[in-house]
């Protein structure tokens, strides 16, 4: 009787991993095409064959600028806060734009100032309210952009 209930229990124990397994499995995975969709939309707009698209004012924010060196970021500077890894089409944003609605990730935002398009795929620490983070791999680059006042738009495929 008693190897009969450590069976069962072992299991149990066995199947709720698999399910959490399949879990973490299908949220990558949404993850991962939701990514390919926006760098793909990028790519069209990039190659001047522009979707139908709308552009929906955010507001003019600070802008900050960061590099991959570990005293600007955390113990994974080359890996965002959803496990993105880090390039210059990916923009973070402060927590509270996220909190408030602002912005959600994998919005693609457009930089009137540096005609760019980003994708919001990392956040910053929650000490910065109301600001967007640049990276850059050159940190001579990022200290060109540091703290300037950006026009931002979310840019919606229809």
């Amino acid at each position: 009787m008693k190897n009969k209930e450590i069976v069962t229990y072992l299991s149990t124990i066995l199947t709720v991993m698999l399910l959490v397994i399949i879990l973490v499995l299908t949220l990558f995975i949404a993850a991962l095409n939701k990514f390919s969709r926006v760098e793909s939309e990028l790519a069209l707009i990039r190659s001047n064959q522009i979707p139908p698209f709308q552009m929906i004012y955010l507001g003019k924010y600070y802008t900050t600028a960061y590099s991959d060196r570990v005293r600007e970021t955390d113990n994974s500077p080359r890996t965002t806060s959803i496990g993105w890894h880090v390039s210059r089409n990916v923009i973070a944003a402060s927590q509270d734009m996220f909190k408030n609605g602002v912005v959600k990730y994998g919005d693609v935002v457009y930089i009137k100032e540096l005609n760019e398009i980003r994708t919001i795929g990392d956040t910053m620490n929650r000490r910065w309210k109301e600001r967007f983070d640049l990276f850059y791999y050159d940190r001579s680059m990022a200290d060109r952009f540091d703290n300037k006042k950006f026009t931002y738009y979310r840019v919606v495929t229809k």
